[in-house]
């Protein structure tokens, strides 16, 4: 599926990394742009809630993460983003939970708050960020989803 370049808002399923994968495509040829991708919510099923209390004082992130694609400018690196609520090192919870991050990209910042950002380089195939993102989305949810998330492209220019 080819993203038409006025879209703003698209709906893309787990298993459809080829769908995500046009958006890192479009992140890599337009840089400082960025997408967000979170899951779908089912809003047919009761959904988790803090309090205002809990929230400001946690150290955790949304019940719904949050997931952001950006390109930097120039030859910038492109990072993946993950607000989240899997607690300190996401990136240990990720490997316990059989979704590692590969190797050969670079965890600038795990933190249980601000959350997760890896450093993913230039040269990594778009539909290998896709489906890491995805999965990753997946697994990190804590509210009842559909079998989706919703995407939302940002240009810079």
């Amino acid at each position: 599926m080819k993203l038409p370049p006025d879209a703003q808002y698209i709906r893309i399923r787990y298993d459809d990394g080829d769908a995500l994968a046009d958006f890192v495509n479009r992140v890599i040829s337009n840089p400082g742009s960025w997408f967000n991708a979170q899951p779908e919510l089912d809003l047919d099923k009761p959904q988790p809630s803090d309090s205002a209390l809990i929230a400001l004082f946690s150290a955790r992130g949304p019940s719904n993460p949050l997931a952001t694609v950006v390109s930097g400018e120039g030859d910038g690196p492109i990072e993946v983003g993950m607000q989240h609520r899997l607690g300190p090192r996401a990136s240990g919870v990720f490997a316990e939970l059989g979704h590692p991050i590969p190797d050969t990209w670079h965890v600038t910042q795990d933190h249980p708050r601000r959350g997760l950002v890896i450093d993913v380089g230039r040269d990594e195939p778009s539909l290998r960020i896709a489906q890491w993102v995805l999965a990753a989305l997946d697994l990190a949810g804590r509210a009842p989803a559909t079998d989706g998330v919703i995407v939302q492209w940002f240009d810079n220019g």
